[in-house]
This record gives structure tokens, C-alpha cells and sequence, in this order.
């Protein structure tokens, strides 16, 4: 009996904590539905790689939401319409801009939103859309992005260049060269007394050539 005992104990207890996890849930669920945000719209014209839904959102730096849609634009194919969600009363305004941005080594991309004066409206909805827009600018990734065949390109260039320099007919030139340099400094270091003494002639020369000049002179 006391062993039947323990087992009812045990299996009231585990079903206790199952009701109170499904109520935990409920509750979570529920604060999180209640959680009021805001929602707006941006127009990237370059590409958007790595960037997804569930990507983070900063404004200066600190997260305050993430995307929740993206797709082309409809009106003009040549943009990505992107739609985030941020907490309310995050100070979005009509001064600010958003680019795409890199989280540290890691390089996960993320929007960045930067301005925001103090002094500046609220953003609102314009025309037919659905939330308002935060104008876009080009990011660090559309620039490497859009660079990259031209850097490759150049580099090409370089390593074809490098190759044509560094041939076997350059490099025997660059050795006979080399050696006719070695050979001139061991010959000029081997007449170097000639030199001084050449020298000391030239001087006496020109002492004695004053020394007559003064005496015609006078």
C-alpha cells in the first residue's frame, strides 16, 4: 500500500508541474500578444545578402526589434521592400535613415537605423502604403558587394603584371644586372688608393697654380 502510496504522490506531482508549464505558456503567450509594436516599411535598392526574416534591428546600436517580411516590391522590381517590427515609442523619426550593417566578426547582417533628432516629426504612412517608410542609403555591404568584380578585376590585372615582370628573360636581366653592379663596387673598392691619391695630386696642383697667380699678381 505505501508503495502504491508513492506512486500516486509522484505521478500528482509531475502533472502539477505539467499544468503549471501549460499555464506558464498561456500567460507568456498572452503577454506577448498583448505587446503592442510598431511597423515600417524600407526600400533597399542593392542587394540584401544574408539578411532574413528574424534578422535584428538596431537603432544606434541597441536591439529593438527584428524583420518580419521580405519580398520584392511589387511597383518596381528592382527594390526589396523589408518590413520590421519595433517596440513601441522607439525613437524613429523622419530624420532617419537605415543601411545595412555587420555584427562584428561574426558578419551577420543587420538594419541599422541611425538619426532621430530630438526635434523631428513622427514618421506617418504615405499614400497607399501600409506602414510608414524609413528612407534607405547605401550600406558597407552593397558597396563591397558592387566592388568586388572590379577589385577582383584589378587584381587579375595585378598578378598578370606580376607574372610578366617576373618572367625568365626579367629575371636573367635583373642578374646581370646584379652582377655588374657587384663587379663595379669590387672594382671601385680595389682602386680606391689610385682615387685618394689622384685626389691629393689635384690639390697640390691647384695650391700651386694660386701661388703663381699671386705672384703675377703682385
Amino acid at each position: 500500500m505505501e508503495t502504491r502510496a508513492s506512486y500516486v504522490a509522484v505521478g500528482s506531482f509531475v502533472l502539477l508541474l505539467i499544468a503549471a508549464f501549460l499555464v506558464f505558456v498561456v500567460w507568456l503567450g498572452r503577454v506577448s500578444f498583448q505587446e503592442s509594436a510598431d511597423r515600417y516599411l524600407i526600400y533597399f535598392t542593392g542587394p540584401v545578402t544574408g539578411l532574413q526574416e528574424g534578422s535584428a534591428v538596431r537603432v544606434r546600436g541597441i536591439p529593438v526589434g527584428q524583420v518580419v517580411d521580405m519580398r520584392f516590391d511589387p511597383d518596381d522590381i528592382s527594390r526589396i521592400r523589408v518590413t520590421i517590427e519595433v517596440q513601441e515609442d522607439t525613437p524613429i523619426r523622419a530624420d532617419s535613415v537605415a543601411t545595412l550593417d555587420i555584427q562584428g566578426i561574426t558578419g551577420v547582417p543587420f538594419v541599422q537605423i541611425s538619426g532621430g533628432s530630438e526635434g523631428a516629426p513622427a514618421l506617418t504612412v504615405v499614400g497607399d502604403e501600409e506602414y510608414p517608410i524609413i528612407p534607405s542609403r547605401p550600406s558597407t555591404i552593397q558597396a563591397v558587394v558592387e566592388s568586388a568584380p572590379l577589385i577582383l578585376e584589378r587584381a587579375v590585372r595585378l598578378l598578370a603584371a606580376a607574372e610578366g615582370f617576373l618572367s625568365q628573360e626579367n629575371q636573367e636581366s635583373i642578374s646581370r644586372t646584379l652582377a655588374n653592379v657587384a663587379d663595379m663596387t669590387t672594382t671601385l673598392a680595389g682602386e680606391s688608393e689610385r682615387v685618394r691619391s689622384l685626389i691629393g695630386s689635384v690639390d697640390g696642383l691647384v695650391m700651386e697654380l694660386r701661388v703663381d697667380a699671386a705672384r703675377i699678381s703682385d
